[in-house]
């Protein structure tokens, strides 16, 4: 009867190859998922802030704004019920904060805003500046600032304009037309995302 001889060193020597080569065919792919849910997690919440103002204009029935702030690496997205705020600024969370059940009552008031230090190696950058589609302003949009989207509170009609989320290998864009609809797509010339359509 022949004992149990185990494993030769060059079989364990095999086996160590063979799992080194699956990890390092793995790595690149499971950073290129990484990549791909950061742009995608950055443009998802843009287009929540958005979806939330169009939102909360029609239910304030006053117009909302969203202020999308780009500072050199930092970036922000803020909405207000105020056309003057900018959210970068540290007043932002004092000063442009929204009241969340519109009773009156300032303890009420709540700051919604999305910063660019949560979304790691995520840029923004401007597409399109917002403009007042031909038909004029939405219904008490004040606001003529090229950084600021603002919805209508009769119908939700809005400011239209698009910034670009990139992460250096993809990017996805947040657009919101004429009639308040919000987007996320992948602009022309961009790699595939997967779950998003072409603009």
């Amino acid at each position: 009867m022949k004992g149990n001889r185990g494993f030769t060193l060059v079989e364990v020597m095999i086996v160590i190859a063979v799992v080194a080569i699956g990890i390092v065919l793995a790595v690149p792919s499971f950073r290129d998922l990484i990549e791909r849910k950061a742009v995608g997690g950055a443009a998802e919440a843009a287009y929540q802030q958005l979806q939330r103002a169009r939102s909360q204009a029609v239910k304030r029935s006053k117009p909302i704004v969203v202020d999308f702030n780009v500072n050199g690496t930092s970036w922000a997205i803020g909405l207000t019920d105020k056309a003057t705020c900018n959210a970068e600024s540290t007043a932002f969370a004092t000063s442009c904060t929204v009241e969340y059940n519109n009773d009156g009552v300032a303890i009420d008031r709540v700051l919604m805003r999305i910063q660019g230090i949560n979304h790691k190696d995520i840029t923004m950058s401007q597409a399109t500046g917002f403009a007042n589609p031909a038909g004029g302003a939405p219904r008490g949009c004040s606001t003529t600032n090229n950084q600021q989207a603002c919805f209508d509170f009769v119908r939700g009609l809005a400011r239209t304009g698009a910034y670009d989320f990139d992460s250096g290998n993809y990017t996805l864009r947040v657009q919101v037309t004429q009639l308040g609809h919000v987007n996320i797509c992948i602009p022309a010339g961009e790699k595939n995302v997967v779950g998003y359509d072409d603009c």
